[in-house]
């Protein structure tokens, strides 16, 4: 039955009259493709960020600011009393309950920021690992320094 419909579909092909009213389409070149792409993008052109970029760029953000919080905490209560260290003392209570809800997210989910640019590594991973301490890092730092500048 299959050899059938086999040998149906071929003598269909050979056919006259196959295939009109039909157009194929070009074949395309890679060399014309490239040719078209450059044509596109002049010179001095601005490319748009794809949205994997832009989650990218956050994310390196937020890691940045994992890595400073803590050494700029630290500094700052240690320093001699000058008025950025009375400012970030006397308004700790509006800042540091958002970045301490924050860093405690990443120290439990730190896969889940990992998946914010990209897949999702193991939880039990390095990466995750790594990133978990650094959310710990900054707990501590918010820790020492309410108890350094005595949270004025």
């Amino acid at each position: 039955m299959v050899n059938m419909r086999v040998k149906a579909r071929q003598k269909a092909d050979r056919a006259p009259g196959w295939g009109q009213g039909t157009e194929l389409e070009p074949e395309t070149c890679h060399w014309e493709i490239g040719r078209e792409e450059t044509e596109s993008n002049e010179v001095g052109a601005r490319k748009k960020p794809e949205p994997g970029d832009v989650r990218k760029i956050v994310f390196a953000a937020i890691v940045v600011m994992l890595f400073a919080a803590p050494v700029f905490l630290l500094l700052t209560a240690i320093s001699a009393p000058f008025p950025l260290r009375d400012a970030l003392a006397a308004n700790t209570m509006y800042w540091f309950p958002g970045w301490a809800v924050f860093t405690v997210w990443v120290a439990l989910d730190a896969s889940a920021l990992f998946g914010f640019a990209g897949p999702r590594p193991d939880p039990f991973g390095p990466r995750a690992l790594g990133l978990s301490a650094l959310g710990l890092a900054n707990i501590v730092a918010m820790f020492l320094f309410m108890i350094l500048t005595q949270a004025k």
